[in-house]
Parts: structure tokens; C-alpha cells; sequence
């Protein structure tokens, strides 16, 4: 959602061509206050304003040094009307998280809009598919949106551009063919493939994709162990409640995957004995030794 919203406001903030002048990315972990405020004192050029993005500026936590916040809280106060500020905090890093009891950040609320981006749930997620889709002028079912998200890179800016290319490739409805013809998939489902090709015994499926994944610069041999890792221990997991009678709700909440996905993990698990999927366990991390 964060970078569905950045992408919507860098469209209404054009850079009219400088985009030196109107157009500024800051990793506010890396810059120094004097940096950030050149961008912030620099005239937008042939346009009526310039944006500013500034990463991890740290200004809100609460150990954040007196000098930075007292920085940030006079910024927010003075800012003209020609500069369109954003920052974002990670709090995934202790360093970028936000205390809203601070001065600052009361600053920040009292001068501009503060934003809290929560993770959709997977209800939600989907339904936003459908209506993204109907927006654009398209169909499409509660299972194919399933499917889109399963396997599309995480982020509805990602999955936003997908849906539009979809959309202007076919008629009234985004189908499962269209989808599986189209739709760019994640190194995560890919290694899913992957897996599953393995566990099908179709060594022919596994050799070609392994093929493909070697034009792929996010796939990185030890990104793929730990990623085929992860899915066959999920598979091994799947088997084991699978037999204690656990539900197939209960089992994608076990697993924290999303409850579209755990047919493919139950499938899995009924192709493969407890001790080869034990043995693939073994497997993995010594290939990654070797």
C-alpha cells in the first residue's frame, strides 16, 4: 500500500522534465542535515513544486539525537506551499521507528498528514484485486484473484502493474490462462515450482526452470536453498498435521501462509513418505555446504 502511494504521488508531483531540481530520493540514514536542507531550500524549476522523499530519517524514535529532532519539528513548521515532503520510516528497524509521543512527530500531524500502513489481510487483499480489476474495466473471480497474489510479487504497487497489463490483454475477464501466461511471477513462486516439480518427479520441468532461473539476478544460489528449504520444511509441517486431523484453516494459520495456498502444500505433502521429505531436509543444506 506505502508504495502504491508514493507512485500516486510522484505522478501528481511531475518533475517537468529537471528532475535535479524537482525531484529529490534522500536516505535520511546516510544524509546529513545540511543535505536534506539544500533539497528543502532548492526552487522547483518550470514547475510550481518539487518533491522530496527522505527514507529512514530516524527523526521520530525516541533515542533519536535532540539535534535531529530539533531539525525535523522546525522543518515541518516553516515548509512552503512549493515543497512536497514525504518521509518514510521503516520500524522493522528500531532505528526508524516511531514514537508518536514525541514532539516531532506531533509536529509532523499538526503541519502535514500522518499515514500508518498495516498489512492488508488476505480477505482484503483480494477483494482489492477485484475491485482493482473492475476498475479497469475487467472481471475477475475470487480464485484467479487468489492466484494473481499467490503468485506476484508482494506490494499492491506490484500487483497493481500486473493487473493493468492483464487487463489490456484480454476481453471482459482476467482468466487463470491469462494469468499463467502473463503475469510475472515472484522468485518465491517460481522456487514453489520448483519444489513442486521435484516433488512430482518431473525432472524435466525442474532442469528447464532451473534454466530460466539463471537469468534472473534476484536468484542467487543461496536464495534459492533457503527459499526450497523453507517450502519442502512446509511441506513436512503440512504432512504431520495433516495427521493429526487439523483443518485446512488451522493449518495455513500453523504455517502463516495464506489459506489459498494450502491445497498446494496438502497436495505436496500426500506425494511424498515422511522420511523422503526428511531426506530433502537433509539434502538442502548440504548442497549449500558444497
Amino acid at each position: 500500500m506505502e508504495e502504491l502511494y508514493i507512485k500516486k504521488i510522484t505522478e501528481l508531483v511531475p518533475d517537468a522534465g529537471f528532475p535535479e531540481f524537482n525531484r529529490f530520493i534522500i536516505d535520511g540514514a546516510e544524509a546529513s542535515l545540511t543535505e536534506i536542507a539544500d533539497a528543502v531550500d532548492t526552487f522547483p524549476m518550470m514547475t510550481d513544486r518539487k518533491l522530496i522523499i527522505i527514507n529512514d530519517s530516524g527523526a521520530f524514535a525516541a533515542k533519536a539525537p535532540a539535534e535531529v529532532k530539533d531539525y525535523y519539528t522546525s522543518l515541518f513548521e516553516r515548509l512552503t506551499d512549493d515543497t512536497v515532503l514525504v518521509i518514510r520510516e521503516n520500524e522493522t528497524d528500531k532505528k526508524s521507528s516511531v514514537d508518536k509521543r514525541s514532539t516531532v512527530y506531533k509536529s509532523a500531524k499538526k503541519h502535514g498528514l500522518t499515514v500508518e500502513f498495516k498489512n492488508l489481510s488476505e480477505t482484503d487483499l483480494v477483494a482489492w484485486v477485484i475491485r482493482r480489476a473492475h476498475k479497469a474495466g475487467k472481471n475477475i473471480s475470487r480464485q484467479n484473484s487468489e492466484l494473481l497474489v499467490s503468485i506476484s510479487e508482494k506490494g499492491l504497487g506490484n500487483i497493481e502493474n500486473e493487473i493493468i497489463k492483464l487487463a489490456s490483454y484480454c476481453d471482459e475477464e482476467i482468466t487463470e490462462p491469462i494469468i499463467k501466461k502473463l503475469a510475472s511471477k515472484s522468485l518465491e513462486a517460481k522456487i514453489f515450482d520448483l519444489s513442486d516439480h521435484i516433488m512430482t518427479k518431473n525432472a524435466d520441468k525442474a532442469i528447464a526452470l532451473l534454466e530460466s532461473l539463471k537469468s534472473d539476478t534476484s536468484a542467487t544460489p543461496i536464495g534459492m536453498l533457503a527459499l526450497l528449504y523453507s517450502s519442502f520444511e512446509k511441506v513436512l509441517k503440512t504432512q504431520l498435521l495433516m495427521k493429526s486431523n487439523m483443518s485446512k484453516k488451522d493449518i495455513g494459520a500453523s504455517l502463516s501462509i495464506p489459506f489459498w495456498t494450502v491445497d498446494k502444500y496438502i497436495a505436496a505433502a500426500k506425494g511424498f513418505s515422511h522420511n523422503e521429505l526428511v531426506n530433502l531436509l537433509i539434502l538442502v543444506p548440504e548442497l549449500d555446504l558444497s
